[in-house]
């Protein structure tokens, strides 16, 4: 029966509470922390005296402090605002202090007049900074005086609303302040910073994960020059983390805003434009137009972002927001380049680019006002916000972008497994080519009486190309074939295998130089897979007469002079090559010397050539001389020299 008249009665108080404003009798709660949720006194615009204590404000508007004066009544005001709220205290309570969770963007909070600290500045000379959780210590004497009038005095500029078209700023105090005792402030913060901290577990996982990703795609690049994907890629991964360092660094401590967007938007578009040159590299598709567009799209997204953290505007927004999915869109035609190319690595990159082209064209759709206002597009956005809860938060933008280099980490590991096999692979046939070579490179020089003969030969890398051979002739004499296979490693060392065995067989059946090359020149043709060879077989007699065909190679040298002789074409290029025979004859005192091409193609650091000048100045020496000056130079390729004199009985070989 008397229920219903309490209740009115209840009521009718509460009411008359909102119309006349809030007073927090802290006396009668006793409570070392209370919340300031308000309602507050709350006016637009801007005037010192409305710091002053005994100021009237009971003409001013009632707001809450638990969200921004944006979602109360005010969302097109931009500038300068003032919160007002008496607070009752008890005559000795001690230390207290003014906890503020949050708010956009500067503020200046003032204890029964007095300045007790800002945040930032505010006009004529505002500065904003990236700063939250902040506590004022109420003074002594305040905090004993058994009244506390606080005034906090609220600039936020129109350059920090919808910065990226990504959410909006709730302006002005958007989380409730809290009053009470020092020290339990103080915890209540340290409390609030562990699980900023917890929250942002995924962004310090993608820090390390990013930063350790990029030195080891570096160190990797380090050791392996030519393939500069793995350059690309360190630099893509470690401008993410340095951008997420940041993100880091400017939601915990005191940064200035400003400098903070820019240099993260400096590193956002590094990211972007260096994985486009990434793609292109790996993949080895050409700078062609969806390279270009890339580069392009990722510029106008970045230009645009900054631009609008500048000074905002719809048009930068639609510009950024065509950017990005037009970066995306880039790289989808990049890898289906490659897919079509056969490289089935795309097909992984493919599926984590199309994930985050889709995340974009949701942001970039809620700027146009249509789609803003659907139920779905908010839930889409929400969901982006809000992202997955456990086992701690990890928001869906951070997710796609961390599966999309988890899937480029995919490409490069296996990438790096086939080239390691296939390294493997070289390696093994260079071992077994350098086998072959050592049977085919004889160690000595056969006796050959009245024949002095020198031989040296200083292959260019683990397996050369170059191959020599001297067998006694049944004439007493020596058949002598020196040559260059063009070519390396395996194949190289095969085609020298062929051709030595060849020249050792035939020599027992012929000795006719001419006819030696004929034959070496058909098997060619019948068992190799293309190349030639250049080639000069010799037959030198006991009395210094000596009979020579060439198929291609550089001449001999008589006594330090160039020998005309006779040249068919290089072996393996033409079944109906002939190769006539010149005759020579070799002095007493003369001496016959053989190069192949390493000697006059030596090479110093300026481009020089040694050329046939110094050739013929150093063929007058010893064996060793002549590779020793070309060596000295600048070797190129591999280095034969025999050389061959009438003598008494003296062979070497080096």
């Amino acid at each position: 029966m008397h229920v219903r008249p309490l209740g009115l009665f209840l009521g009718m108080i509460l009411m008359a509470q909102d119309v006349f404003g809030w007073t927090v009798d802290l006396e009668r709660s006793r409570v070392p922390i209370t919340e300031l949720a308000g309602p507050w006194r709350f006016q637009t615009g801007d005037d010192s005296a409305w710091s002053n204590p005994n100021f009237d404000d009971s003409p001013w508007a009632l707001i809450r402090t638990d969200k921004g004066w944006s979602d109360q009544g005010y969302s097109a005001y931009h500038g300068t605002a003032w919160y007002r709220l008496e607070i009752q205290l008890p005559a000795q309570h001690g230390h207290l202090s003014l906890y503020i969770p949050n708010v956009d963007v500067s503020c200046q909070v003032y204890a029964n007049g007095r300045l007790i600290g800002q945040k930032g500045d505010l006009p004529p000379r505002p500065r904003w900074v990236t700063q939250t959780r902040l506590i004022f210590q109420i003074p002594e004497d305040i905090a004993n005086s058994g009244r506390l009038l606080l005034a906090i005095r609220v600039w936020n500029d129109s350059a920090v609303d919808d910065v990226v078209a990504l959410h909006t700023f709730p302006r002005g105090l958007n989380a409730v302040p809290l009053l009470g005792d020092t020290r339990a402030i103080a915890q209540l913060r340290n409390l609030e910073s562990h699980d900023l901290y917890w929250r942002s577990s995924s962004t310090v996982i993608e820090l390390f994960a990013n930063l350790f990703s990029g030195l080891a795609s570096l160190g990797i690049f380090a050791l392996r020059r030519k393939e500069r994907e793995y350059l690309w890629f360190g630099i893509y991964i470690l401008a993410w983390a340095a951008y997420e360092s940041l993100e880091l660094y400017s939601s915990i401590l005191s940064a200035p805003y400003y400098a903070i967007q820019i240099v993260e938007w400096f590193l956002f578009g590094v990211g972007l434009c260096t994985f486009i040159e990434f793609l292109t590299t790996l993949f080895e598709l050409g700078r062609r137009r969806a390279y270009a567009g890339g580069l392009f799209f990722g510029a106008l997204a970045v230009c645009m972002a900054a631009a609008d953290t500048l000074q905002p505007g719809y048009g930068w927004r639609i510009g950024f927001g065509l950017g990005l999915p037009g970066w995306h869109i880039c790289q989808i035609l990049l890898l289906y380049r490659a897919r079509k190319a056969g490289r089935k690595e795309a097909n992984v990159l493919l599926a984590a680019v199309a994930v985050s082209l889709a995340q974009d064209a949701i942001y970039f759709l809620n700027n146009i006002p249509f789609f803003s206002r659907l139920a779905w597009e908010q839930w889409l956005l929400n969901f982006l916000a809000r992202g997955i809860q456990w086992p701690f938060p990890y928001f869906v933008p951070n997710l796609t972008g961390d599966l999309t280099n988890l899937a480029v980490l995919v490409v490069l590991i296996r990438r790096y497994a086939r080239i390691r096999q296939e390294e493997e692979r070289i390696e093994s046939e260079l071992e077994a080519a350098r086998t072959v070579q050592k049977i085919l490179i004889p160690d000595e020089i056969p006796a050959l009486p009245g024949f002095n003969v020198e031989a040296v030969y200083k292959p260019a890398s683990q397996v050369g190309g170059d191959f020599f051979q001297i067998v006694p002739a049944r004439s007493g004499g020596a058949m002598i074939a020196i040559g260059d296979v063009s070519g390396k490693g395996m194949p190289a060392a095969m085609t020298v295998s062929l051709l030595v065995g060849t020249f050792r067989t035939l020599a027992h059946y012929t000795q006719n130089p001419g006819e030696i090359l004929c034959a070496m020149n058909r098997l060619m043709l019948s068992r190799t897979g293309g190349g030639f060879t250049t080639c000069l077989v010799l037959r030198a007699e006991p009395d210094g007469r000596l009979v020579a065909a060439n198929a291609g190679h550089l001449a001999p040298y008589i006594n330090g002079e160039e020998v005309a002789v006779d040249s068919g074409l290089p072996l393996g290029l033409a079944p109906e090559s002939r190769y006539p025979e010149t005759q020579i004859k070799l002095s007493a005192q003369g001496h016959l010397t053989l190069i192949t091409d390493g000697v006059p193609e030596a090479r110093d650091t300026h481009g020089e050539l040694f050329g046939f000048d110094r050739t013929a100045s150093v063929v007058r020496g010893t064996a060793d001389t002549v590779a020793a000056a070309a060596q000295k130079f600048g070797q190129s390729d591999d280095i034969t020299v025999v050389r061959l004199s009438l003598a008494p009985d003296h062979t070497c070989f080096r």
